[in-house]
C-alpha cells in the first residue's frame, strides 16, 4: 500500500469515527507534524514531544491527549512510555508505507530537478541517455533494497 493510500484510509478511519470536522483537521494537523518529525531507520521515534508539537501548532494542552488518543485509536501512531515520558511514534503499518513512500521519492525527485546527475534540462529534446541513466538507476535502488 502506497503513503498516499494509507493516509486516505487513516483519513476515512477519522471520518467514520464520528468527530467533528474541527477535532479531525487537529488530528491531521497533529499527525503531520508527527510523520515530519519522525526519524530513526523504521521512523519508529518522533523528535519532537507532545508539548513541544501543541505549542508549534498553538494548541492547547488540554486538547492535545485527547486528539493523540484519536489517533492512535484509528491507527496512525503509537504511544510508548519511556519512564516519565511518553514517546510518540507512527503507527508500524504507517512507518511502513512512509518508507516505500521515500524509496518512491529517491527515485522520481531527481526526474524533476533541473540539474540533476541524469544531466536533464528544460527544453532537451533527446532523451535517450537520460531514461538510460534512470533505468540504470533504478535497477541499482531495488537490487539493493532486497
Amino acid at each position: 500500500m502506497a503513503g498516499d493510500d494509507f493516509h486516505a484510509e487513516i483519513v476515512s478511519r477519522l471520518r467514520a469515527s464520528g468527530v467533528t470536522r474541527s477535532r479531525m483537521g487537529l488530528a491531521l494537523a497533529i499527525l503531520q507534524q508527527i510523520r515530519w518529525y519522525s526519524i530513526g531507520p523504521n521512523l519508529d521515534v518522533c523528535r519532537k514531544t507532545g508539548t513541544e508539537i501543541a505549542d508549534e501548532l498553538g494548541i492547547t494542552k488540554k486538547d492535545l491527549p485527547i486528539v493523540l488518543a484519536l489517533l492512535e485509536n484509528v491507527g496512525a501512531i503509537t504511544r510508548v512510555t519511556d519512564g516519565r515520558e511518553k514517546i510518540i511514534c507512527l503507527s508500524p503499518e504507517y512507518a511502513e508505507a512512509e518508507r516505500r513512500l521515500n524509496r518512491f521519492r529517491q527515485i522520481t525527485l531527481p526526474l524533476f530537478t533541473p540539474h540533476s546527475s541524469y544531466q536533464f534540462r528544460v527544453g532537451l529534446t533527446n532523451l535517450n541517455g537520460f531514461w538510460k541513466q534512470f533505468r540504470n538507476d533504478l535497477t541499482n535502488l531495488l537490487a539493493s533494497q532486497k
